[in-house]
This record gives C-alpha cells, sequence and structure tokens, in this order.
C-alpha cells in the first residue's frame, strides 16, 4: 500500500516537474506599447474567451507608454488571443500603439471590436474612468464574453480628419517612443467600454503549449491504472 501510494507521488511530481519545465523553456515575454483614452485593461486568452488579467491600467493617457515601457508579458499554454478593453470616461476616445513592436492599426492584422460591454463592469463609471481609477474585473469581461457582437471592422481616424484630430493626441508619447506607429487611432462610443481582439501569432507572440512529457506522464498513469485492474 505503501509502495503504490510513493510510486503515484513520485509520478505526480515528475507530472508537475514536466509541466513547469516545459513551460518556461517556451516562455518569451513581449511589450506592450499603447495609449488609450481614457483607461483600459489588457487581457489573454483564446478565441472562445477570456482566461487572465495581463495588466491594470492607473495611469493618465500622457503617462501610459512610460508605465507599460517597463513591463514584460507572457502567455500561459492555450492562450493565442489579446483583448485589450478600452473604456472611455466621456468627450473623444482614442486607442493607439503597438503591441510586441507590431503596429495595432496594421491594416493586415484581424482586428476586431465588441459591442459596449460597461453593463458587465461593477461599478462602472465615466467619472473614475475619465481619471484612470476604474479597475475591470475579470470575472465581469468573462460574463460579458457570451453575449459579445463582434465587428471585424474597427472604426479607424487619422489626423487627416478635423473630427480625431484631438483623439489621435493619444498616440503622441508613443510616436515619440517608436516613429513606425502611424498618426492614427481606433475610436468607438462615448462612455463606452469594448473589447479589441488581437490574434497573438499575427503579432509575432510565441504561443506556448502544452507539456509533451506531461502528456506522456498521464497517459503512463492511465495504463498503470488499467494494469492493477
Amino acid at each position: 500500500m505503501i509502495k503504490t501510494f510513493v510510486k503515484s507521488i513520485t509520478l505526480l511530481t515528475f507530472l508537475i516537474l514536466s509541466v513547469s519545465y516545459s513551460h518556461a523553456s517556451v516562455i518569451r515575454n513581449f511589450q506592450i506599447q499603447i495609449a488609450i483614452d481614457n483607461d483600459f485593461a489588457i487581457f489573454a486568452g483564446s478565441s472562445s474567451g477570456v482566461s487572465e488579467l495581463l495588466y491594470q491600467n492607473d495611469a493618465d493617457w500622457y503617462n501610459q507608454v512610460d508605465v507599460l515601457s517597463t513591463l514584460d508579458f507572457s502567455l500561459d499554454p492555450g492562450e493565442d488571443t489579446i483583448y485589450v478593453l478600452a473604456m472611455d470616461g466621456g468627450g473623444i476616445t482614442g486607442f493607439g500603439g503597438s503591441i510586441n513592436g507590431e503596429n495595432v492599426m496594421d491594416t493586415n492584422l484581424d482586428v476586431a471590436v465588441s459591442d459596449d460591454i460597461s453593463s458587465f463592469l461593477l461599478g462602472y463609471n465615466a467619472s473614475d474612468v475619465a481619471n484612470a481609477s476604474f479597475d475591470a474585473r475579470l470575472v465581469d469581461v468573462q460574463s460579458a464574453f457570451t453575449s459579445l457582437v463582434w465587428n471585424t471592422s474597427p472604426t479607424r481616424s487619422s489626423l487627416s480628419n478635423s473630427v480625431s484630430s484631438s483623439s489621435t493626441a493619444v498616440v503622441q508619447d508613443i510616436l515619440n517612443l517608436d516613429t513606425r506607429i502611424s498618426k492614427e487611432a481606433y475610436i468607438w462610443g462615448v462612455e463606452e467600454a469594448v473589447l479589441y481582439r488581437f490574434n497573438a501569432p499575427q503579432l509575432n507572440i510565441a504561443v506556448p503549449e502544452p507539456s509533451m512529457l506531461g502528456v506522456v506522464a498521464f497517459a503512463l498513469f492511465g495504463m498503470r491504472r488499467l494494469s492493477k485492474r
């Protein structure tokens, strides 16, 4: 009995270590340099859902890039999608910048934007969003996900459009940091909260896969149980 228990613990330990080692070996850090008027949060997940909160912004838009530039991000196994929750506190909206060095405005990217999810976000109010002090909860975004309607042609705005001249001001800090970023921004409805969806591989972000050692360990464990019956 004790011998069987020890073998089971040993196999379980091997499984945990193999999964951990494999995950650590494929992690690839990436950086995000975006600015959004007024507030935002960044999530990771897959095309079918959101699984984790990567970053919660607490900086005004003119300081957002400086704060983000000091951070590195990575995805977990099973995650292949970046979601940017853009929130407006009133007035003109705007979202621009880069993810892993790729311009988010690049027309070669398959970008989609959701409908307004502000009603799902607990305590959502324009004042806190305008002050960049609103914190979006993962559970609220997950609740909203099942009823989202996606638009695969997000509205864009550029400096050549007089209506959008203020909205693209949010990109100015990024322009100073990275001259490859164009003077344009995504825009959405006033006082709304919307999700922008980006495919991680298109941004050259490494997508980690489950450990093959872990899969083998699971298989061996199952075979051992069957052989004892």
